[in-house]
């Protein structure tokens, strides 16, 4: 998990255009090259819609089954969890 140091100290080296500080976990966050600081991503969960989206918006739309469901609602529950710590 990262700090509150840490996360407030980040700096982006030199020629990068941002970098991404990752807690361990499936957040992230992303400090771009003049200093600012984005907002907090969420990898895990990214990913998992990212696909769903694929996979509705294919010609035909491929509808989920039980198990892309319920490995959403696994990501979806340990990102809010996360997010939830996160905060603290």
């Amino acid at each position: 998990m990262l700090s509150d140091l840490e996360c407030r100290t980040a700096t982006c080296p030199e020629g990068k255009r941002h970098i991404r500080l990752h807690d361990g976990g499936s957040l992230y966050l992303q400090v771009a090259a003049n200093g600012s600081v984005g907002s907090l991503g969420c990898d895990a969960l990214y990913g998992s819609l990212h696909a769903l989206e694929g996979d509705l918006r294919s010609e035909p739309a491929k509808l989920p089954d039980s198990g892309v469901m319920q490995a959403l609602a696994t990501v979806s529950s340990e990102t809010r969890m996360a997010l939830v710590e996160f905060v603290r």
